[in-house]
């Protein structure tokens, strides 16, 4: 199983953590920054990383804002 690591703590929106994810996971550029993107994409094979996978995102309680449960959805719902 492959695990993908991410360190919030240099994020400031929810678009560091799309971006970061996705250039972790070999998305293309035109991959949507949204849930529905991302599980269409992980149950697809146009990402360079393919389940199984599992992600560890790493310095919530350092980043510049709060992601009221989106890192949460968004790793738990397609992971």
């Amino acid at each position: 199983m492959k695990i993908i690591d991410l360190d919030a703590s240099a994020w400031s929106s929810e678009a560091d953590f799309y971006s970061t994810l996705l250039s972790a996971l070999g998305s293309s550029s035109w991959h949507g920054h949204n849930l529905d993107a991302l599980w269409d994409s992980l149950t697809s094979d146009i990402n360079e990383v393919r389940p199984p996978l599992s992600v560890v995102v790493r310095n919530t309680d350092r980043s510049a804002t709060r992601y009221d449960g989106v890192v949460q959805k968004g790793v738990q719902g397609v992971c």
